[in-house]
């Protein structure tokens, strides 16, 4: 927990993790989410949409952090495009973490696949976190939106 949500109070005991955790802080914002990844350079702050609602669904996030993710997500309107996205903040040709033979190969363009993409049975885990932190009117809506994506016609997931 220390590493992907670096922005707790408390410090992890082994002094690498700490060392880990100074520079996944270094110059940000606590983002509300786990990070999808840290190393010494770069952290993940695409807001990985499923990694959280699995943290959620594992019992990893505790319930103080399990509102926190179901707030960012909903706040992030990442539920907008049915049923919900896989990343808060797609990753643009700007981004650090962009890289050339993405564009080159037209892999994870913004808002396709992977990078803003949106997958039903993510869609699934949403409804699962929002029923399991207590929102269960909203759980029931968002489950019919899911429905309603899948019975679109000529929509597929392959």
């Amino acid at each position: 927990n220390h590493l992907f949500n670096p922005f707790q109070r408390d410090l992890p005991a082994y002094h690498r993790a700490r060392l880990l955790q100074y520079y996944a802080r270094r110059g940000r914002r606590d983002p509300g989410l786990y990070l999808s990844f840290v190393n010494l350079a770069v952290v993940g702050d695409e807001g990985d949409v499923f990694g959280n609602l699995l943290a959620i669904q594992a019992g990893i996030a505790d319930e103080a952090m399990a509102h926190s993710i179901v707030n960012t997500v909903g706040a992030a309107h990442a539920g907008s495009s049915l049923p919900v996205r896989v990343v808060l903040h797609p990753l643009s040709h700007e981004h650090d973490l962009w890289r050339a033979y993405m564009g080159r190969h037209r892999q994870n363009l913004m808002h396709q696949y992977h990078n803003g993409g949106i997958w039903p049975f993510v869609g699934g885990f949403w409804v699962m976190a929002l029923a399991r932190t207590g929102l269960q009117a909203a759980g029931w809506s968002e489950l019919a939106r899911l429905a309603h994506a899948n019975a679109l016609d000529d929509w597929r997931f392959t």
